[in-house]
């Protein structure tokens, strides 16, 4: 008998625990590891910073490979899109989030790579600090953010004191850089 009350408390605290440590924002999608032990929750479409509709050229890397493209990008209350184009405006790749679901299909990259991880880069180049931040510091890293006089601003997500992600934005371009996993996008357009 008391095997089975000491099981009950455990099973319990576990599951009072683990309600407690979800976050509140979290939509029905799988979190995205920022660091080997750190989950990022995707936001909700609302905490955009800037609602944004462009066609843009998105450039990225990662060791040898290389790629570019033309791409349409949607980020507002409603839904957080990206649609990969050829040069004859086909679609070759897509990732939609309404804050709730999220769907991704390309042929050009391996099934492995999900669209939270993409989403979850636009998001922390896209979204508002100070839901960002809220979110990041519920995970252990910490969000610094410079804004300079022209409009340009300047992120680092931080891990103590190491540097994990630097984002840097200016009018009609934002870089991207993953100094953890040594990937980057250039995005130029109309931001």
């Amino acid at each position: 008998m008391k095997y089975i009350r000491f099981m009950c408390c455990i099973f319990l605290s576990i599951f009072l625990w683990s309600c407690t440590s979800a976050p509140m924002d979290a939509p029905n999608v799988h979190p995205v590891r920022l660091t080997n032990f750190r989950k990022f929750y995707l936001l909700r479409t609302e905490y955009v910073q800037n609602d944004t509709d462009s066609v843009a050229v998105l450039s990225c890397g990662y060791k040898d490979f290389s790629f570019a493209a033309q791409a349409f990008i949607t980020a507002n209350k409603d839904v957080l899109s990206l649609y990969l184009l050829n040069e004859f405006g086909t679609t070759m790749g897509s990732l939609e989030y309404d804050g709730n679901t999220i769907t991704g299909e390309s042929a050009l990259f391996s099934g492995k790579l999900q669209p939270e991880y993409i989403a979850a880069d636009m998001q922390l180049s896209l979204y508002q600090p100070e839901a960002l931040q809220k979110e990041l510091n519920r995970i252990g890293l910490t969000l610094e953010c410079i804004s300079g006089a022209d409009g340009a601003e300047l992120r680092h997500i931080l891990r103590k004191k190491k540097l994990l992600i630097e984002i840097q934005k200016s009018a009609g371009e934002i870089t991207y850089t993953n100094h953890l996993r040594g990937y980057y996008y250039t995005i130029t357009g109309d931001f």
